[in-house]
């Protein structure tokens, strides 16, 4: 097994030492695999070196990340997938937003199960509705039977049974914004504005000129903060920071928080600190991860930014998760609940979801539940 990380060096290097490993293997008749990550895959270098011979296996983990149809990568690996005698596509979530993820990862194993045009696949298994009915609305109930049917003739899955996994439960714990928080969240959400007051005691705007500028300020508000037109994160209430350290005081086990926003995590710090327990974190600014990619043995609360706590992380350290704040994609957050549940985890996994009373809290997580529903049915038929 030759492994080309960062270690070996450049692209350039990584593919010299690929190549010499395969010429030492020849001689005995050795098989060798070669590991790669997808952003060194992706490069042109790589990708000419890879067409340039024939391979037994293609092999994709984690192959949602080449999920989207013109996506540079998705294409790129559709062309080395000809020049591979057999391909292996392998997620614990195929489908991360819709099931029409599933297109461009088919299309790397075989395009002749669901043809070679994202667009008229798209017509055929789906609805759509919305704006411009660019919105996709669900599956096709006259296709569905056979887009299940084309994908059951070639995928296996690894049920909890057979991976004999622990069960997992799900509670709400709620709590309620204040008034002034609340008069905030509101003017933001019906007038797309509203006024704050800096850590001066000087009076702000938050305005906003998109829906998703507007979705990011209102998950905001619900984590206690918000950012006014001068870029300043100011705090406007510490009803779900209160909330958590509620749920902490009666655990005394270790704990792992997943959040959107930096500010949610130095609430969660600042509320572990309060507490007296031992802080970690895994973010776009800090990783506390040991070097085998798992929880650290001194770790109380571990936050982890949910963005950056998806794949090849561990975090079975930990039986209890909480949710602080989530984002839409449906792919982030299923693959954070497999960080805890996964082979190594020997108890059952308790998530408690953080949700602010009224506010897109709910509505993040019906949308969630929603998604969920619909990938469920399709991996149900495997």
């Amino acid at each position: 097994v030759v492994v080309l990380d960062k270690k070996v060096g450049t692209v350039k290097k990584r593919i010299a030492h690929a190549e010499g490993e395969i010429a030492k293997s020849l001689i005995p008749g050795q098989p060798v695999a070669i590991v790669i990550n997808y952003e060194a895959a992706g490069t042109n270098d790589f990708a000419d070196w890879v067409m340039s011979r024939t391979w037994d296996y293609l092999v994709l983990d984690e192959s949602h990340r080449a999920k989207a149809p013109n996506g540079q990568r998705a294409k790129a690996f559709a062309k080395f997938a000809t020049k591979a005698k057999r391909k292996v596509c392998l997620s614990g979530t195929p489908m991360p937003q819709t099931p029409l993820d599933i297109w461009a990862q088919f299309r790397i194993l075989d395009p002749h199960i669901y043809g070679s045009s994202f667009h008229r696949f798209k017509n055929t298994y789906a609805l759509w509705g919305g704006y411009q009915d660019r919105e996709f609305q669900g599956m096709n109930p006259l296709t569905i039977q056979d887009f299940e049917d084309r994908m059951a003739a070639v995928t296996y899955r690894a049920t909890a049974d057979i991976l004999d996994l622990p069960e997992d439960r799900d509670a709400e714990r709620i709590c309620t914004l204040s008034a002034k928080a609340q008069k905030i969240y509101d003017g933001v959400a019906k007038e797309l504005y509203a006024e704050v007051e800096d850590a001066r005691g000087r009076s702000k705007s938050v305005s906003m000129e998109n829906v998703l500028t507007k979705l990011l300020r209102l998950q905001q508000i619900t984590g206690g903060a918000v950012n006014h037109d001068g870029g300043e994160t100011v705090e406007v209430d510490t009803s779900k920071s209160d909330l958590l350290q509620d749920i902490l005081e009666d655990i005394d086990k270790p704990v792992v928080v997943f959040a959107k926003f930096v500010h949610d995590l130095d609430k969660i710090k600042e509320v572990a600190t309060k507490l007296g327990r031992n802080y970690g974190e895994l973010s776009g600014r800090q990783n506390d991860l040991n070097d085998d990619a798992k929880m650290p043995e001194w770790a109380d609360v571990f936050a982890v930014q949910i963005q950056a706590g998806g794949v090849g992380i561990d975090l079975t350290r930990a039986d209890v998760g909480v949710y602080y704040s989530v984002g839409y994609s449906l792919g982030d957050y299923l693959q954070s609940r497999a960080r805890l549940v996964r082979p190594g985890q020997e108890s059952e996994v308790m998530f408690y979801h953080l949700v602010a009373a009224g506010t897109i809290d709910e509505q993040v997580y019906r949308a969630l539940t929603a998604k969920q529903k619909i990938v469920d049915h399709i991996l149900d038929v495997l």
